[in-house]
């Protein structure tokens, strides 16, 4: 009880201080050093020096120590008074309040600046149990402005406009997998969860002949473009994840010049304004004998061939280390960029090592790129680039769906007006095709009044049928852990990342075979092999789409039935005259 008073009795003498100085300018200068010692008492500690210099108008800098410098409002000092000036030792916002309205009041004072980095600590614990560290921070009243070092300048040629992230433009992420063949499940996740338009993989090791991989990495609503290394050796290979409303296709802009040191892919929508190039590589080694010279040979007349009127982005995982400028090759890699006109815009680690090898290259005057990050996901050993183009995203895909509910159709009216009006048979002189011209039209019209036919439009939205609570949970949990990583930068936090990450992935391939299971045992033949050409990924075009009309492919179709059986006939009467001839040459 005694030491709550003490602090009671503390806290009025420093409030009753505060009332002194602030509405009492004609205290004495001997009274000042009384003050202060009241002021000082607890937490307050502090030392009282004495300088006669006469003051001049500044303005007031605070600069704390690991903190940003702050600029309060100027003074209005009075160079007459001469009054000394006292250095305190604030502690927290009301001891710097009560060294403003001090000096305000009495113009003794031009800067406040630190004198001192030793930070005295004091642990107290809060209401949750945790500690606590509280900092006393050491400032000396002097009559100069405290001028900031110059290694917390900063040069204003590094910097980027900062500029707000808008979720409706177009996002193209690039990743450098080190084969998607095992991965394909984390892929698949990590476009839902970003709403990714356009994934560029680099290093997808796949073939030609990879669609089932392919088909898992493919959420509903996405197409793919798959460019294998055509040297036949392991590794290498581009893949592009695309939403389908983008309609994304090969772009042949270079025909005659081919490249061997690296391997490269153009993509084009459907607009053909945008150019995405994506390039990969391959680090040089004793079996591929590639050199950093060759390939920025080559590369010069890579940059050389673009098209300067056409908006270009250039991307993938080049393997130079652009962060180490000193380098000759690097300078070179450089210069070839610039002279071409292209901005490399990467300036972080996109390595686990450390170094920028991945890049993302435009053109000023294109103003393409609105944004860009660099971001740790730990799906190997490259880092995540996600940028945002000066572009729309696509709109949801909407489908069209035409059906009929048979299970309202009345069956006994429907034949009994079908059989009314099929009684009006046609005169025998009419054609064939008229008279199944005249069927096909009655049985139409008659299913049409019966059974109407009804169109569903349906927005196809990317989703993952397996979903589930436990997947949504798991999700949440790896997302926090994810956030305060980033933040602690702590090995620990990491590993906790890790793990719930790999929880997350069994999770999902958990319910991906369930989820599968229960579709292919329960269901009936036509619907199991629906199942299996999706899992294969095999198309579902069966019919060929060379045909312009319908008429066409139903006569070729005839046609083929029809020389097909001739031929069954003629090569069934070759083989009887053979067997006759048998028969009489040996029954002879």
């Amino acid at each position: 009880m005694g030491t709550s008073g003490f602090h009671i009795w503390q806290v009025l003498v420093v409030f009753l201080c505060i009332l002194a100085i602030t509405y009492s300018p004609e205290v004495d200068c001997n009274t000042r050093p009384i003050l202060t010692r009241y002021l000082c008492c607890g937490n307050y500690s502090s030392q009282i020096t004495t300088n006669n210099a006469v003051t001049r108008p500044a303005k007031m800098i605070i600069r704390f120590t690991d903190f940003e410098l702050r600029e309060l409002n100027p003074l209005d000092v009075n160079k007459e008074d001469s009054c000394p000036s006292n250095g305190l030792t604030c502690h927290k916002l009301a001891g710097l309040n009560l060294l403003k309205t001090y000096c305000h009041e009495h113009g003794s004072i031009a800067g406040i600046e630190n004198i001192s980095r030793k930070r005295k600590r004091m642990r107290k614990r809060d209401t949750r149990g945790f500690k606590r560290s509280i900092t006393n921070i050491p400032v000396r009243i002097t009559d100069r402005i405290a001028v900031p070092s110059r290694s917390r300048s900063i040069d204003p040629s590094v910097l980027r406009p900062l500029r707000p992230h808008d979720p409706n433009l177009l996002n193209i992420h690039v990743w450098t997998a080190r084969s998607i063949c095992n991965k394909t499940s984390i892929a698949y996740d990590y476009v839902l969860d970003c709403d990714v338009d356009i994934l560029v993989v680099t290093e997808t090791w796949l073939k030609k002949d990879d669609h089932v991989i392919i088909g898992e990495a493919e959420p509903e609503g996405y197409d793919s473009i798959n460019v294998p290394r055509e040297t036949g050796q392991r590794g290498g290979g581009i893949g592009i994840l695309f939403k389908s409303a983008l309609g994304l296709k090969v772009s042949r802009w270079i025909a005659d010049a081919s490249f061997t040191t690296f391997e490269h892919v153009s993509v084009v929508g459907k607009l053909n304004d945008v150019l995405t190039t994506v390039v990969y590589r391959p680090p040089p080694s004793s079996i591929n004998r590639y050199t950093i010279r060759m390939f920025l040979d080559e590369f010069e007349i890579f940059m050389c061939d673009m098209s300067p009127s056409t908006k270009t982005l250039i991307t993938g995982d080049f393997n130079i280390h652009v962060d180490q400028t000193d380098k000759p090759e690097v300078k070179r890699f450089l210069d070839i960029v610039r002279t071409s006109g292209f901005t490399q815009h990467i300036t972080g680690p996109t390595h686990r090592d450390g170094h920028t090898i991945d890049t993302l290259m435009s053109r000023s005057e294109d103003e393409l790129i609105m944004d860009w990050s660099v971001t740790d996901k730990q799906m190997s050993d490259h880092c995540l680039i996600r940028c945002s183009l000066q572009r729309r995203k696509p709109k949801p895909t909407k489908v069209e769906r035409a059906s009929r509910n048979y299970r309202q159709l009345d069956e006994y009216e429907f034949f009994q007006e079908l059989q009314e009006t099929l009684v009006n048979i046609m005169p025998p002189d009419v054609s064939c095709d008229d008279m199944v011209r005249h069927y096909e039209t009655t049985l139409e019209d008659t299913i049409d009044k019966h059974c109407p036919v009804t169109v569903k439009v349906s927005t196809l939205r990317p989703r993952m049928p397996w979903y589930n609570f436990a997947i949504h949970e798991a999700r949440r949990v790896r997302r926090r852990l994810e956030n305060k990583w980033k933040k602690s930068k702590m090995t620990v936090d990491k590993l906790n990342y890790l793990k719930q990450k790999a929880i997350v992935d069994d999770l999902i391939t958990k319910a991906k075979t369930e989820y599968f299971h229960e579709k292919l045992f329960p269901a009936d033949c036509k619907n199991q092999f629906f199942v299996l050409n999706k899992l294969l990924n095999t198309g579902s075009k069966i019919l060929p789409t060379c045909h312009s009309t319908t008429t066409s492919l139903s006569n070729r179709f005839a046609t083929y039935f029809v020389e097909k059986i001739r031929n069954i006939r003629g090569s069934s009467d070759e083989n009887d005259d053979n067997t006759n001839n048998y028969v009489c040459v040996h029954g002879s």
